[in-house]
């Protein structure tokens, strides 16, 4: 832990550059710290725990908790459970940009692939529409609701059970390869 010496950095830079925690406490009134940050959250502070929150080596924030319980010095037990905190914001933090960019990803992909002019499906092994782009529900005068999850032989050939003749039926059902069924 680095306790903070009042300085021009803010602290949010010093914190994340040093990666370590920053503790402004009673013992650092005189230097004017603790008045500079009363003013700055707009309230009586007895003391600040700043710590960066990481996450795959990258800096993702940092969280600050403050004291205004009359107390001024954290035990180790409190700065121990605070830096747990941190540790599990910070896998909060990036598994939520995780996410965020597999949901740009997935809208890009489903722009290209709705993009294409001809009709194009994906099917699972058991050749049940699992995705489609818009084309095949243009085509066929259609909604998704309406073929999604559906087998193609029964949107396509209008059939309960494969055709035999499905080059898709004969890939999957004797794990074939693509080349031989094709040619």
């Amino acid at each position: 832990y680095e306790t903070f010496r009042f300085a021009s950095e803010p602290l949010l830079g010093r914190c994340c550059r040093r990666a370590a925690p920053l503790l402004i406490d009673a013992e650092h009134r005189r230097e004017g710290a603790a008045d500079t940050l009363s003013t700055f959250l707009g309230r009586p502070v007895g003391s600040l725990y700043l710590q960066p929150l990481r996450a795959n080596g990258q800096w993702v924030g940092a969280i600050g908790v403050t004291r205004s319980d009359g107390e001024t010095v954290w035990s180790e037990g409190e700065k121990h459970f605070l830096a747990w905190m941190a540790q599990q914001s910070s896998i909060a933090f990036a598994n939520a940009r995780l996410l965020e960019m597999i949901e740009r990803g997935k809208k890009e992909w489903q722009a290209v692939f709705d993009s294409v002019n001809n009709m194009v499906v994906i099917l699972d092994p058991d050749l049940r529409i699992r995705r489609m782009n818009r084309a095949v529900v243009r085509t066929l005068d259609t909604d998704f609701a309406e073929l999604l999850d559906r087998p193609c032989y029964e949107v396509f050939c209008h059939r309960k059970q494969p055709p035999s003749s499905c080059p898709l039926w004969e890939l999957w059902s004797t794990h074939g390869d693509v080349q031989q069924i094709l040619s």
